[in-house]
C-alpha cells in the first residue's frame, strides 16, 4: 500500500471505519499522491507513476436515514464544485459505467474495482476516460466494514493541470430559514444528466428573487422498468433570503 499503490482509494477507504469509531457520524476524506500502471511502463521499464486524488464521502449506518437522495449524489455534488472551480466542469461528462468504453486503459480498470458499475459513472472528457465516480460494491464494504451510505471518486490530477483556479469569493449564508421544494421530471433517457442539471440551475438561478441564496440538488433519479424511454429525475431546489423569511416557495416554470 505504501510503496506500490495502483490506487489511492483503498487507503482512504481503509480509513473510514476507524473515522466513524472514532465518533465521526458524517465525513469526507481525500488524498493526493502518486499511484502507478502495473501494465505501462516509461523508458527505464519502471511503472509509470501518475498524480492522482481520490475523494470518499461516508456516514455512519445510524444516521443514514436522515439523509436524501443516494451517496452518489454527495460525491457527485463534491466533484462538479471542485472542477467548477477551475473552469472544468463544462469538459467533462459522466457515462455510467455499464454504457462507458474504457478502451485500452487497463490503469483505470484497476482502479474501478472496489466500485459498484450498476451504480457508478465514467469522468471522460470527450476522448477518454479520466476517472470514476461512485458507489461501492457490496464485497468491498463488507471487506472493509464500510457504511452503506458511502460513495466517492478518483481522477487524474492531469485533469485539473494548465487551469489554474479563479479567486474565492466570500458570499454571506443567510440568517433566515431557507424554503425547499422537490421537482421530479419525467425526461428522455438520451438527454444527458449533466445538461439538465445544468440548465435547470441556470433557470433556477435567472428567475429566483433577488437578495436571495438559491442551491439546486440531485435527489434520485429513477427508471420504471416498463418504460426504458424515460428516466425520472428527482431534484430539491432551496431558496432562503437575506433578508426576511420565506414564508411560501414561489413556482418556477421550465421549458426546454
Amino acid at each position: 500500500m505504501q510503496y506500490y499503490r495502483i490506487s489511492l482509494t483503498p487507503s482512504l477507504l481503509d480509513k473510514v471505519r476507524l473515522n466513524i469509531k472514532a465518533g465521526y457520524d458524517s465525513f469526507a476524506l481525500f488524498e493526493t499522491g502518486k499511484a502507478h500502471g502495473k501494465s505501462q511502463l516509461d523508458q527505464e521499464g519502471l511503472p509509470r507513476e501518475y498524480e492522482r486524488l481520490a475523494f470518499v464521502y461516508a456516514t455512519a449506518d445510524k444516521k443514514a436515514s436522515h439523509m436524501a437522495g443516494a451517496a452518489y449524489f454527495v460525491a457527485r455534488r463534491y466533484l462538479q464544485e471542485l472542477l467548477e472551480s477551475f473552469g472544468m466542469w463544462k469538459h467533462v461528462k459522466l457515462i455510467p459505467a455499464q454504457q462507458a468504453d474504457w478502451g485500452v486503459q487497463p490503469f483505470f480498470i484497476e482502479v474501478a474495482k472496489p466500485f459498484d458499475m450498476a451504480r457508478s459513472a465514467v469522468i471522460h472528457d470527450g476522448q477518454r476516460a479520466l476517472g470514476i465516480i461512485g458507489e461501492y460494491t457490496p464485497e468491498a464494504r463488507k471487506a472493509l466494514k464500510l457504511p452503506a451510505y458511502s460513495a466517492g471518486f478518483e481522477f487524474g490530477l492531469n485533469l485539473l493541470q494548465g487551469h489554474a483556479a479563479p479567486a474565492v469569493e466570500y458570499t454571506a449564508l443567510p440568517r433566515f430559514p431557507k424554503v425547499t421544494q422537490d421537482i421530479t421530471l419525467k425526461i428522455a433517457t438520451d438527454v444527458p444528466f449533466s445538461e439538465l442539471y445544468d440548465f435547470i440551475k441556470n433557470e433556477l438561478m435567472s428567475v429566483k428573487p433577488e437578495d436571495t441564496r438559491a442551491s439546486l440538488d440531485t435527489i434520485a433519479i429513477f427508471q420504471r422498468p416498463d418504460d426504458t424511454d424515460h428516466t425520472q429525475v428527482t431534484f430539491r431546489v432551496a431558496i432562503a433570503s437575506y433578508e426576511k423569511p420565506c414564508a411560501t416557495a414561489r413556482s418556477v416554470s421550465f421549458s426546454m
